[in-house]
């Protein structure tokens, strides 16, 4: 089930924004509708996780919820490769995602359409790697030797937009949203030829 943090965002988005204490009771329950094997969770542990978490959290009147700057929504990755573009968007509210691909010329010839299983995936588990990696606190390489981007991420929150441009695929942030994306969704196969 995760670490206490990854707890705490999975019963914020199955019930809204919810006191600490329906918050602790919510995890006490699952625990022991499972059959894990964790210590026993403590009311003051999900306190402090709250408390120390408050780029991720925010409390009012006691009342706990997802900051709307991080809570995800959406993320779309575009990738140029030669004269062909892709585009994969993941939108997490209506838990779909789509594929496009398009060229800037008219000239298709021997261009075959990607043969690609499109797999069911849990929405709520990338949702929560998406949060480990903490997007929102990257920086782009946008313009770097006055070159265009190659690779773009855009993640939508539910009151703010991030977008990163980089120019290389070895960038670390894009090795990071690759792995994690990738084991959700073949990513070598939807973006390389």
């Amino acid at each position: 089930m995760g670490n206490m943090y990854e707890r705490i965002i999975e019963v914020l988005e199955e019930n809204g924004p919810i006191p600490i204490s329906t918050i602790y009771e919510k995890m006490v329950s699952s625990v022991k509708n499972s059959a894990a094997t964790d210590k026993e969770i403590q009311l003051s542990s999900v306190k402090s996780v709250i408390s120390r978490k408050k780029d991720l959290f925010t409390v009012h009147n006691n009342i706990v919820s997802i900051n709307p700057e991080k809570e995800i929504s959406q993320i779309t990755l575009d990738v140029k490769k030669g004269n062909r573009s892709y585009r994969l968007k993941i939108d997490f509210l209506f838990e779909i995602y789509h594929l496009q691909s398009w060229s800037f010329f008219s000239d298709n010839q021997g261009f075959m359409p990607k043969k690609i299983l499109f797999p069911y995936f849990s929405y709520t588990d990338l949702k929560k790697d998406l949060y480990k990696i903490k997007i929102w606190d990257w920086d782009s390489d946008e313009g770097v030797y006055g070159r265009e981007s190659l690779y773009t991420i855009q993640l939508k929150t539910t009151n703010s937009s991030y977008v990163f441009s980089y120019i290389d695929m070895k960038a670390k942030e894009w090795k990071k949203i690759s792995k994690v994306i990738s084991k959700y969704l073949d990513i070598d196969a939807l973006f390389l030829d």
